[in-house]
């Protein structure tokens, strides 16, 4: 799996940004703010684009002209091709044309380009689950929301 270090003034910026920018629908209260908009300037630093802080419905408008919006999870360990990336139903209200899937680790040194999907191919590829619905023997989802494996998309 492939990671790009999240370079000190990328953590500061992304700290800077975030004491004025308001997450809506936070399933963490706001914890996970701080990893969202390091994955958000590490996909303009690897692919280019125009972010748009403000707008509800996606993040950054890519060089190609789509708009994308992107998921950023924190982890504690190498992120694997069998492990989900996931879009929670609280979500729902946001209309890229894209989606793209970040790992940010716990300490902000590492991030991890995951892939990208189209939302349609998103909507009909990824099964739905339900809060406390369970994924194996040890995981429990934490919320509604579709979820699919990280292989499955495109880097």
């Amino acid at each position: 799996m492939i990671w790009f270090p999240v370079t000190r003034e990328m953590f500061e910026d992304a700290k800077r940004t975030m004491l004025d920018r308001v997450l809506y629908n936070s399933l963490t209260n706001g914890e996970g703010n701080l990893a969202g908009r390091v994955g958000e300037l590490m996909y303009l630093k690897i692919f280019g684009g125009t972010p748009d802080v403000t707008n509800r419905k996606y993040d950054i408008t890519a060089t190609s002209g789509y708009t994308v919006d992107i998921k950023t999870a924190r982890c504690d360990s190498v992120p694997q091709y069998h492990f989900n990336a996931n879009v929670f139903a609280t979500s729902d209200h946001q209309t890229s044309d894209a989606l793209y899937f970040m790992r940010v680790t716990n300490d902000y040194t590492k991030c991890y380009p995951l892939g990208l999907i189209c939302r349609p191919d998103y909507y009909r590829e990824a099964p739905q689950h339900k809060k406390g619905d369970f994924d194996g023997p040890n995981f429990k989802y934490k919320a509604d929301g579709r979820h699919i494996q990280i292989g499955k998309l495109k880097l």
